[in-house]
């Protein structure tokens, strides 16, 4: 208990050292950030496939953790994939790669079996981690991008026995319909309401310490297919307040990077509704929609009515 209060008190006083860096005492204000900049940040990273999308962020992990000497670990919990043979092997490669250019990094790689399930897996990369210990876990996607602030921000945010991070993701729109197209090479930190939107019914990424997982009970392993455990965890969550509270803020340098929705038809109803709806929300901005409406609207009215001929009668 006194451990925990402590630590609310101590990110308290680096959220206010940060904003306002005259009020507390400098010598004060910089231990207080020193022991909060080095708490172990663990990051759990389930994978099936996606080995563009893993060498990006890969790169990312490598330019904010590793060049940057930031108190971090990550593993990979790695599933094959029935469209890309070569997954596992390409991925791992990436990895040995970085754990030769970086002898002291702690990467590791838990195999996954059967089909991909990512409450499975998020599971299975948890299981790693002692709950009697102080272990951050940072459970994260692998179309993610992020910044060394996205880093304080996990620290700050997640209170070991008080606080779970919900973070609130930026995530990015179809490029295609961006005023500079697909075939540019894209910022994915800028901001504004034609780029992307704010994921706020989001959860998929948390940050929450060990213990306080397993008091939920964790993710609901018996959930597969696309998407769900994630909204599962943080009700879990939010029926446990008067333990555990949840936080939520906007993090605009931690991205979700545009990628197509594939949705199972297969899929139970919540799910494959949930699943539609997220694709429905990543084709662009509501003025960038209506316009394209606008200047295609002979051939929507057209389809429309062919549509509507198509339709069994009722």
């Amino acid at each position: 208990m006194q451990s925990s209060l402590k630590e609310v008190f101590e990110s308290g006083l680096m959220k206010i050292g940060e904003v306002f860096p005259g009020v507390l005492n400098p010598l004060e204000t910089r231990k207080s950030l020193s022991k909060i900049r080095d708490k172990v940040i663990n990051f759990i990273l389930p994978l099936a496939g996606r080995f563009d999308a893993f060498q990006r962020f890969m790169t990312v992990y490598e330019d904010v953790c590793l060049q940057d000497d930031q108190k971090t670990t990550l593993t990979v919990v790695l599933y094959p994939s029935l469209t890309e043979k070569s997954n596992i092997s390409s991925s791992i490669n990436i990895i040995q790669k970085l754990q030769m250019k970086y002898p002291l990094a702690k990467i590791s790689v838990i195999p996954g079996s059967g089909s991909f399930a990512r409450a499975v897996a998020l599971e299975l990369g948890a299981s790693k981690y002692d709950d009697k210990m102080d272990n951050l876990l940072f459970f994260v996607d692998v179309d993610m991008v992020f910044t060394s602030r996205t880093l304080n921000r996990i620290r700050i945010n997640t209170i070991k026995g008080k606080q779970a991070y919900f973070p609130i993701v930026f995530s990015e729109f179809d490029p295609n319909f961006s005023n500079k197209g697909a075939s540019i090479v894209r910022n994915h930190f800028i901001v504004d309401r034609d780029s992307g939107y704010w994921r706020q019914f989001g959860y998929g990424i948390v940050s929450v310490y060990k213990s306080d997982l397993k008091a939920t009970g964790g993710f609901d392993t018996g959930i597969h297919g696309w998407g769900k455990e994630d909204v599962d965890l943080f009700e879990k969550f939010v029926s446990m307040a008067a333990n555990v509270s949840v936080f939520r803020a906007v993090d605009p340098e931690l991205v979700h990077v545009f990628h197509i929705v594939e949705c199972d038809p297969k899929l139970d109803d919540v799910q494959l509704s949930m699943c539609k709806g997220s694709r429905a929300d990543t084709y662009g901005s509501v003025p960038q929609l209506a316009q394209y409406i606008y200047s295609h609207k002979d051939q929507i009215f057209e389809f429309a009515k062919y549509r509507k001929h198509q339709e069994p009668p009722s």
